[in-house]
């Protein structure tokens, strides 16, 4: 993300940020929280859950759900031998029957390589259909891949806060933050020190340790409450108060 001057911009890493961002997404994508079964059974030499059996079984008649979650089971190596380009074959079946999950999984396998040949323009393609069906990943992602110009997209800021503020509203932290950096450095919109600070900590308040170490965003809202005075930093945080209680429905000036 171009900075806007040295003087004036909030010295933070957008390049980092993003790095982050991607290793979030490949994470969500190859690794999601999948309920494990008890029952056991071999197949060729693997172990594989009979809760496997059955969502082959499902999948192997057409059921779209059924065939995203043996991508899952293929991506993670959940009761059968690990195999990105199997799970990809099966994230495709469901993509094709709109499971936006899938979609975004697909996509994620063409942006990284990992189960597709690298292409991006068919990452955004598949972004963009998850996106259209309010996946938040997925608007988080085309938001990225606007902000940078990537895919074959031109680079357009005004574009990439849309699609970061409908994933900010459904409550995406890394799309929050970036939303608070492009208000922060006037991206894509008018500088606004009050709306970067609420969407900064309202991010800030769902950060695990872990990303607090990666992405530090308590001193980069320290140094917009520098650019800012009490009775606006007051304002910001009771702003941020009223978009956490309403569930991110009430985040802006009333």
């Amino acid at each position: 993300m171009k900075q806007i001057s040295p003087s004036n911009a909030i010295s933070c890493s957008t390049k980092y940020v993003q790095h982050v961002a991607l290793i979030f997404i490949v994470f969500l994508s190859f690794f999601p929280t999948l309920v494990s079964g008890q029952n056991f059974r071999n197949t060729g030499g693997y172990r594989e859950y009979d809760i496997v059996r059955e969502t082959r079984q499902r999948a192997e008649k057409g059921d779209g759900e059924a065939q995203y979650n043996l991508g899952v089971m293929y991506a993670q190596g959940e009761g059968v031998k690990q195999d990105n380009e199997v799970a990809a074959k099966w994230y495709r079946k469901a993509a094709e029957q709109g499971v936006s999950k899938a979609q975004v999984s697909l996509g994620i396998a063409y942006n990284t390589g990992m189960g597709a040949v690298q292409n991006d323009t068919e990452a955004l393609r598949w972004f963009r259909k998850a996106a259209e069906q309010g996946n938040a990943l997925a608007q988080f992602s085309l938001g990225m891949a606007h902000n940078e110009g990537t895919g074959g997209l031109p680079k357009n800021d005004t574009e990439a806060v849309e699609w970061y503020k409908k994933a900010a509203e459904q409550g995406f932290a890394l799309a929050q933050s970036n939303l608070g950096f492009m208000y922060a450095n006037g991206q894509g919109v008018p500088r606004d020190y009050e709306l970067a600070h609420m969407w900064l900590t309202v991010a800030a308040s769902q950060q695990t340790e872990s990303l607090k170490n990666l992405q530090p965003l308590d001193s980069v809202i320290k140094q917009i409450e520098l650019r800012m005075v009490p009775d606006k930093i007051t304002s910001a945080q009771r702003m941020a108060i009223r978009c956490l209680e309403s569930k991110y429905k009430n985040c802006d000036y009333n």
